[in-house]
């Protein structure tokens, strides 16, 4: 089961990001969110309804599904967003895989867990792959928009961990994924509202099929099923684990970009490739994404990188 939320969660995060390149192509990166947001939210909320899931909770989990909300689903993805409007769709990937890395420090910083040394191996292999399979994007003449650009999406990549972190608080609490994925859809949308408001950016549409489609796939499977499955995976194996999803998914897109943007797979590409399988290899291997779950059983719990699930 947690090879198939695996598999499910890199291919639908490795083939978002030309999605969102459509999305800021022609709409302000925060509107474009607002409404990507806004449907998944919509959605997720049916699903509690359809499936009789109580949304009641005290207000003190309310606030953390707030702060969970801002950091995985506004905060972190606005930022990644502005960053896509100077960057390539694969070079904002692999800006964004390093959540591994947070996640991993993020652990050890509020959970006191320990690093295992082999996960660590995994994920900085695979690391290394990703930057090498990327070389020829980030070969471009670096300028400053592009350099804060980079900036801007490492920070959202940051943001997306402390949300990996809160995740798991909710969960201890006793909030199962439907009704956390819900609420904090639904607060991260009000808070995209607000800000939106505030900056004075309008609200404008885009209803050309490129813009619309890539939205809903964007809404539904970017946001709802991929959220839903990696959350679920957080769960089940870990946040230094799981962000190996983020890791691979640039891999992804590239072999997207190849296609529809005419990217070149070089020689680099390839052996960078390769590390991915090899890092890939190491942290899948059982008993580490196979082996057991949680004592509390409840998915999207953040465990240690260290603590074998």
């Amino acid at each position: 089961m947690n090879t198939i939320l695996y598999v499910v969660t890199v291919a639908i995060w490795g083939s978002t990001w030309i999605g969102i390149h459509y999305q800021v192509a022609s709409i302000p990166p925060g509107v474009s969110l607002l409404y990507r947001t806004a449907i998944a939210a919509v959605v997720m909320l049916s699903i509690c309804l359809v499936t009789r899931k109580s949304l009641r909770y005290p207000a003190r989990d309310h606030l953390l599904l707030a702060l969970q909300g801002f950091c995985l689903f506004a905060g972190s993805y606005w930022l990644v967003y502005i960053g896509a409007q100077s960057l390539e769709s694969g070079f904002v990937a692999l800006g964004v895989s390093t959540v591994i890395v947070f996640n991993l420090i993020n652990s050890r910083i509020f959970l006191s867990k320990p690093i295992e040394k082999i996960v660590l191996a995994g994920a900085l292999i695979g690391l290394t792959g990703v930057m090498l399979a990327l070389i020829p994007d980030s070969a471009a003449p670096a300028s400053g928009a592009r350099i804060h650009a980079i900036l801007i999406t490492l920070a959202g990549a940051y943001i997306a961990s402390v949300g990996n972190i809160v995740s798991g608080k909710t969960n201890a609490r006793g909030i199962s994924v439907l009704p956390a994925n819900a609420l904090s859809l639904t607060y991260a949308s009000l808070a995209l509202a607000l800000l939106v408001f505030a900056s004075g950016t309008p609200l404008s549409f885009d209803p050309h099929v490129p813009y619309v489609v890539s939205l809903l796939y964007l809404a539904i499977f970017g946001t709802v099923i991929a959220f839903l499955c990696y959350l679920t995976l957080l769960g089940r194996i870990g946040a230094g684990r799981a962000a190996y999803a983020m890791l691979a998914s640039p891999v992804i897109a590239l072999v997207i970009s190849s296609r529809m943007e005419g990217l070149s797979l070089s020689a680099r590409v390839v052996a960078g490739t390769a590390l991915v399988i090899v890092g890939n290899w190491i942290i899948m291997r059982k008993p580490r994404i196979a082996g057991r779950t949680g004592t509390s059983g409840t998915p999207g719990a953040v465990a240690g990188p260290g603590e074998s699930r």
